[in-house]
């Protein structure tokens, strides 16, 4: 096709995402809001979404946000641990 000006392309896009928008109810927004997120959010690393949160927000949120380990996680950390302890003859 090819057929627009650059700036008419812009134009053409920028209806095309107000029309979805107008059209959409609470939760598509919702949904594509959460999607485009995650799409943005997919090859950061934990460092960089930390820094993020910590710019953004504050430690509480950081804490707030984190998953929460399970017994066993808890249980095959504490085993790890030990593991590495003793591997390293006691030092760590």
């Amino acid at each position: 096709m090819g057929i627009l000006s650059e700036e008419q392309l812009i134009t053409f896009k920028e209806n095309y995402a107000n029309m979805i928008i107008d059209r959409a109810d609470l939760d598509s927004l919702m949904q594509m809001c959460f999607d485009m997120l995650m799409d943005s959010y997919h090859n950061i690393s934990e460092d960089e979404i930390v820094d993020e949160i910590l710019d953004l927000y504050d430690e509480e949120t950081l804490s707030d946000l984190m998953p929460v380990k399970s017994a066993s996680q808890y249980q095959r950390d504490l085993y790890n641990e030990v593991i590495e302890y003793q591997r390293h003859g006691g030092d760590l």
